[in-house]
């Protein structure tokens, strides 16, 4: 059971090296975890979001897997064809490592988190959830503190551009296992990267649960591109909770692809604290089934003359729900900030609900803000056309759906993910479309 203090005090122990600072804050974290609430039907961050099967206690730390699955999760991990470093974990446990020895030699620090908290303890303590939860998941990124021990920390030293990703791979196998990742990047200046998180199941059967949350730096003038992938199976829960800080004229940008899970939880808060700052945010969601999707984001505006825009897309088959609540807000003094968010749904079955909270909370009074959300049904004349041409219906729909997400899927910026992505997304409309 997740949380008991036999389960914290075992984690504890597998702790190696010089750690007091490290135990230290770990401690800090449970306690937190044990203090705050569940959230609850009445809370606003969680509105309209489902409480049935949220119970922790179903969950353990896995043991440690065996040498052949070990060898499954590796031969598996092949979201793209080439990378500038490699993690691959099973049930939080490492399996497999990989750094391009010329980056190594340049000083760029590609990491396992839990020796990165031995290794680089004042890059921890600088870095590591200096931004606090905000969007209502604050017990689970406690949770996150204190257990984890997968994950990374990636740190590009100042003026290293970096054109190959960094690539995370998050395997669950044993049934019933708990892992907490934690993916924690720092950028240095005028420095620009790709972070890749990828969350996938070896078992089709085993239900799992993944908390994860991500830190990531980009200091003055550097670039940095997260992204995310989510395809766990249909038997598991997960969170996942980011938090991006944009220094002065840095260009963040996050792209998330959200398809398996009974139920999952995402937010992206943005954090611009330099001007000239510039941040995108974009999602895809392919929901089916009974799946629930709940997406919460958060721009927050602290600097003057800084870019945000955010499109959210969702398509929804069968009884599944979305729901999106996102917020911009400006504080004061953040002038002549161009800010923008807009979520789009496609409703492909009567039986789908998507909700969706777009918001506004400005406290300057030079800026250029909007908003913006839609929820419809394919095009009939669309379909139509497809149809009189000898398409079988199926795969109208697919080439349909395949078109309203191409505008998100074209940002990425390698083709061997790309291709990897559409084949994903193909593999999941063609399991439950008729």
């Amino acid at each position: 059971m997740l949380a008991n203090q036999s389960t914290f005090q075992s984690h504890l122990a597998t702790l190696q090296g010089d750690n007091d600072y490290i135990i230290a804050r770990k401690k800090n974290e449970w306690e937190k975890f044990l203090e705050l609430p569940m959230p609850g039907r009445k809370d606003e961050f969680w509105r309209f979001s489902s409480h049935r099967n949220f119970d922790l206690a179903q969950y353990a730390l896995a043991e440690k897997p065996s040498p052949a699955t070990a060898e499954k999760a590796i031969a598996a991990s092949d979201l793209t064809k080439d990378s500038a470093g490699c993690l691959v974990f099973v049930d939080g446990y490492l399996v497999h490592s990989y750094l391009d020895p010329k980056l190594a030699g340049k000083g760029v620090v590609w990491e396992p988190i839990s020796s990165a908290f031995i290794k680089y303890p004042d890059l921890i303590a600088e870095y590591f959830l200096q931004e606090k939860a905000k969007l209502g998941s604050e017990k689970f990124v406690a949770l996150n503190g204190a257990l984890t021990s997968s994950g990374c920390l990636l740190r590009v030293p100042e003026n290293i551009a970096i054109d190959k990703p960094f690539v995370t791979y998050h395997w669950s196998a044993a049934k019933n296992s708990a892992s907490f990742p934690h993916t924690l990047v720092v950028a240095e200046k005028n420095s620009s990267a790709s972070v890749l998180d990828f969350y996938q199941s070896l078992d089709a059967t085993a239900p799992a649960l993944v908390c994860a949350v991500g830190d990531i730096h980009a200091c003055q003038g550097a670039k940095v591109f997260r992204k995310n992938v989510q395809n766990l199976n249909d038997k598991s829960l997960s969170f996942i909770i980011d938090a991006s800080i944009a220094q002065e004229a840095a260009d963040i940008k996050t792209l998330s692809v959200h398809l398996g899970c009974y139920r999952a939880r995402s937010e992206q808060l943005v954090h611009i604290k330099g001007s000239e700052a510039n941040v995108k945010m974009y999602a895809l969601t392919v929901a089916d089934e009974k799946q629930e999707f709940d997406q919460r984001t958060l721009q927050i505006h602290s600097a003057p003359h800084a870019n945000s825009d955010l499109l959210y897309k969702n398509a929804l088959m069968d009884d599944a729900t979305t729901i999106f609540s996102g917020l911009i807000r400006v504080d004061v003094g953040a002038q002549q900030t161009d800010a923008y968010q807009k979520n789009r749904n496609l409703i492909l079955s009567p039986g789908a609900q998507a909700h969706s909270l777009p918001g506004l909370e400005i406290e300057a009074n030079d800026v250029k803000c909007s908003h913006g959300a839609t929820s419809a049904s394919l095009e009939p004349e669309e379909l139509f056309y497809l149809l009189a041409r000898g398409i079988p219906r199926k795969s109208a729909y697919e080439l349909l759906v395949m078109g309203f997400f191409e505008e998100i899927i074209e940002k990425l910026d390698n083709e061997a993910l790309i291709e990897k992505l559409r084949h994903i997304l193909q593999e999941k409309f063609h399991s439950r479309t008729e």
